[in-house]
């Protein structure tokens, strides 16, 4: 912002106010005032030019990738790794704590639950394996198990773990 005094004018002095971006004559103006009323003046400038961009949220411990899509938060884009996956024969996930491992396996979810047929435009889209999607998006019956939400017992024997789990399961089908 260039800001330059011309002169005077009935004891008010007259300034050129030029607003630039990187050598862009963004606005050029005359302005006649008082030195705090430039100010103003500048900022009602700047207010009335600026565009409102919705500020995305920046992600953690959240593993949920429905709900990462839906607010249109900060996402990464790793799918093109699923191309990948698909060659392997036997994966495992070896990262560190709070390297995405959950959030790695809910977009697995989605992308190969059949029941997200309706929805894959939405999740994936924007992302790479949206628009190079494979033949077995949305081929498999996914069963989510969700451990963190039991609570065993120290003393709690691994056949009682099984059941609660197997019956958790026949609740939810």
């Amino acid at each position: 912002m260039i800001l330059g005094r011309k002169g005077k004018k009935r004891g008010r002095r007259n300034y050129e106010i030029t607003l630039t971006i990187h050598g862009y004559i963004l606005i050029q103006s005359h302005f006649y005032g008082r030195f705090f009323e430039i100010f103003h003046f500048i900022y009602e400038l700047m207010i009335s030019t600026m565009t409102t961009v919705p500020k995305k949220r920046i992600l953690y411990g959240n593993a949920n990738y429905k709900e990462i899509v839906h607010k249109n938060d900060y996402f990464v884009d790793k799918t093109h790794d699923i191309e990948a996956l698909e060659r392997i024969e036997d994966p495992v996930f070896l990262r560190p704590r709070r390297f995405g491992k959950s959030l790695w396996c809910n977009i697995l979810e989605c992308y190969y639950d059949i029941n997200q047929t309706d929805n894959f435009e939405h999740l994936f889209g924007h992302t790479y394996i949206g628009q190079n999607p494979t033949l077995l998006k949305n081929s498999y019956f996914v069963l989510h198990l969700d451990f963190s939400v039991i609570e065993p017992d120290l003393t709690m024997d691994i056949t009682l773990l099984i059941l609660r789990v197997k019956r958790f399961i026949t609740q939810q089908f």
